[in-house]
C-alpha cells in the first residue's frame, strides 16, 4: 500500500513540475541572456529528475534518467 501511495506522490510531483516549474523558468529564460538561462534551467531539470526518479547517487546517469521521465533536454525546448 505504501509503494502505491509513493507512485502517486510522485506522478503527481512530475505533472506539478512539467505544469508550474518549468513553464515559469523558460519564460523567465526568454527575458535573460539565453547560455546563461539555458545552462540555469538545464541544473534545474537534472536536479528535478533526480528529485522525482529519488535516485541521488553520483554514479547515476541523469541523461539516463530523463530519457526515463520522457524530458528533452532544456536546450532542444528553447531553441
Amino acid at each position: 500500500m505504501l509503494g502505491v501511495i509513493l507512485i502517486v506522490v510522485l506522478m503527481k510531483l512530475k505533472i506539478l513540475l512539467m505544469s508550474l516549474v518549468r513553464p515559469h523558468l523558460e519564460y523567465a529564460a526568454a527575458a535573460r541572456d539565453p547560455h546563461i538561462a539555458n545552462q540555469q534551467l538545464e541544473r534545474v531539470q537534472r536536479r528535478a529528475a533526480r528529485f522525482v526518479k529519488k535516485d541521488y547517487r553520483h554514479t547515476t546517469s541523469v541523461t539516463g534518467l530523463l530519457d526515463e521521465l520522457g524530458w528533452l533536454p532544456a536546450l532542444v525546448r528553447t531553441s
